[in-house]
């Protein structure tokens, strides 16, 4: 049984690559690093302080150079780029078909809460949503996958069974932050991860394109 689902939103509802690619290259210019454009697309999904840490030496504990960072990279995004984005083909007919299956649909992500907010209300993609879920606009505060979605748990209607959502996502980080809440989780391959990660993840379920999501949660029901 599924009674909700849980969806992560960069590499997954919308493909956000031109605008948060531009703003990375943006924000290190500034700071003085170079990476090309294939290792940039790879940090597109996990929170960027973690990206940070990994890819440019930052100590992760080392708040205020993280959070600096990320407001310089914001001097682009908050501007421009949090409107270079496109709906995967397919979601917006999986989302009304979740919809006519009377299927609660909630985003989970490591985008900021408000900028989520903005971007699915500019793609006219939140009247198929029953409520967004994100981190906090200080990274510190809330914005691992598994923190967010356990923020959105706590936050759902007393109604909701939470033993029987799923999360849905592109990234290992999708699909280990379910897992860790006590969700299963559907990988999907059309998004920025790849069959490996997904499968080392250990995915419940692992779908082509947007529609088998629908299908999954249809046949989980029956």
């Amino acid at each position: 049984m599924i009674s909700s689902v849980f969806f992560d939103l960069d590499g997954t509802i919308i493909n956000s690559q031109e605008g948060i690619i531009k703003a990375l290259q943006y924000m290190y210019e500034k700071v003085g690093i170079y990476h090309d454009e294939a290792t940039l697309k790879t940090f597109i999904g996990p929170p960027l302080g973690d990206t940070f840490a990994k890819y440019d030496g930052v100590d992760p504990n080392d708040h205020e150079k993280i959070q600096d960072w990320i407001n310089i990279f914001r001097e682009y995004y908050d501007v421009k780029g949090w409107q270079e984005n496109t709906i995967y083909s397919g979601v917006e007919d999986m989302l009304k078909s979740l919809n006519q299956q009377n299927t609660p649909i909630y985003i989970a992500t490591s985008k900021p809460e408000r900028t989520a907010k903005r971007i699915l209300a500019d793609l006219k993609l939140d009247v198929h949503i029953d409520d967004i879920f994100g981190a906090a606009d200080i990274e510190s505060e809330r914005n691992s996958k598994k923190d967010v979605i356990t923020y959105g748990l706590n936050n759902l209607p007393n109604h909701i069974d939470k033993k029987q959502i799923s999360m849905v996502g592109d990234r290992e980080n999708d699909i280990e932050g379910g897992h860790y809440n006590d969700l299963r989780a559907i990988g999907v391959l059309y998004g920025y991860g790849n069959l490996k990660e997904l499968q080392a993840a250990n995915s419940d379920w692992i779908v082509q394109n947007p529609l088998e999501i629908a299908e999954i949660v249809d046949n989980e029901n029956k």
